[in-house]
């Protein structure tokens, strides 16, 4: 693994992450845009494949989440009963859910759809409301643990759980602990 900086694509243009473990491989493949149902409401994902592993890296930018709580809610991203005063607040927090509830489609689609895959590293990134993207967490997934998983009774909470190295990153953490100790 190497530790560098990472760019994520995002719809505003292309963003510097603070350094995180990579793979060698990531030096060498571009990473490309991957189009999702989730695009509009500010997520954003890019994937760099070889025929061995790969790297898939999302973003939520925060203030688009926020002013597309109605459509999330819609999709069931966010729960219908949380306003946009609560999000606001709990923003990171918020993000945090939603891409924990999007994050499985991905390494679903990933082993699912590339057989020959056996390593997987993903990183969720926040962009918050000063326009700064963080690192929210990072994980890695092996195939041989996406086999062990019953995805179909899969839940959110689980990742961390079964995911190889999950980590948050530290500016996310700080985040999340403020947020927890604000009543709405």
């Amino acid at each position: 693994m190497l530790k560098r900086g990472i760019v994520v694509l995002l719809g505003f243009g292309v963003i510097a992450l603070p350094a995180m473990a990579l793979p060698a491989m990531a030096q060498t493949v571009a990473p490309q845009a991957v189009a999702t149902p989730f695009d509009a409401d500010g997520y954003e994902v890019t994937a760099a494949v070889t025929p061995k592993e790969c790297l898939v890296v999302s973003s939520i930018d925060l203030k688009t989440m926020l002013a597309k709580i109605k459509d999330l809610q819609s999709k069931g991203l966010i729960r219908p009963d949380v306003d946009a005063a609560h999000v606001k607040t709990h923003a990171w927090t918020t993000a945090a859910a939603f891409a924990l509830r999007v994050e499985p489609i991905f390494v679903v689609t990933v082993f699912k759809n590339s057989p020959d895959i056996n390593l997987c590293h993903f990183g969720q990134a926040f962009v918050g409301f000063d326009g700064k993207a963080e690192i929210g967490y990072t994980f890695t997934m092996t195939r041989a643990m996406y086999d062990k998983v019953n995805w179909e009774k899969f839940t959110p909470t689980d990742l961390p759980n079964v995911a190889q190295g999950f980590s948050v990153g530290p500016v996310t953490d700080e985040h999340m602990n403020a947020e927890s100790k604000l009543s709405d």
